[in-house]
């Protein structure tokens, strides 16, 4: 099993966020997770991401989250590293290190051990979903736009060959162009043996299956 969520329980004070989940996440399954404002779905993200409780902790942590049956909460992050990739919806800049997308992608070919001709195949894949990435490699990041910033992130963690990617809020709703690239993308994932969880506050996509937020707990259809 990829991801397993085992009677997982969290709160940020005394009153638990969400109790007592339990789910799987499978090589190349795509799952959108919905839910009202306030129900947990970021934080459930930042969880399996192994954010929580490593850099930061609720009052309330019960339970697990295994990957390949290692817990995220036992081992110390680099354990997972690069199989996990977090895009979140706030606070993007946190996670570009550099002023450029070209200059991160020197550093991560570097950590990641990456010849030159396996990046540029790398990006020439990405591209093809998303051409605009072509446009803004030597574009300081302070100049982007949340959208630009989200693909160069995503593009940055493509690289190193995730196989969970984590992706919270970034397909922008009011373009219908913009949610098909995501989605394909998604797709192309999924034949790459990836498993996606996204955000989704849309009721229009492809009918993935759904992980719930609600009522403190999590439905899986």
């Amino acid at each position: 099993m990829l991801l397993s969520i085992r009677n997982l329980t969290f709160g940020w004070n005394k009153t638990p966020l969400f109790e007592n989940i339990t789910c799987d996440l499978h090589d190349s399954e795509i799952s959108q997770l919905k839910g009202e404002n306030g129900t947990g779905k970021s934080t459930l993200l930042q969880l399996i991401a192994g954010m929580f409780p490593h850099f930061s902790r609720g009052e309330i942590l019960q339970g697990d989250i295994l990957i390949d049956e290692k817990s995220i909460f036992q081992a110390p992050p680099k354990k997972f590293f690069p199989l996990i990739a977090i895009i979140p919806g706030t606070y993007l800049d946190f996670f570009l290190f550099t002023e450029t997308l070209a200059q991160e992608i020197i550093i991560t070919s570097a950590i990641a051990k990456l010849p030159a001709k396996v990046a540029e195949q790398r990006i020439e894949e990405f591209a093809v979903f998303f051409p605009i990435i072509k446009d803004v490699d030597d574009v300081p990041f302070n100049i982007l736009n949340f959208d630009q910033k989200a693909l160069a992130l995503t593009l940055i963690f493509y690289l190193q060959k995730p196989r969970i990617f984590l992706f919270d809020e970034i397909i922008n709703p009011s373009s219908a162009h913009s949610i098909q690239q995501w989605m394909s993308f998604f797709n192309y994932l999924g034949s790459q043996q990836c498993a996606v969880i996204f955000v989704n506050h849309q009721h229009s996509v492809q009918s993935y299956p759904c992980w719930i937020l609600k009522d403190k707990t999590l439905i899986v259809t």
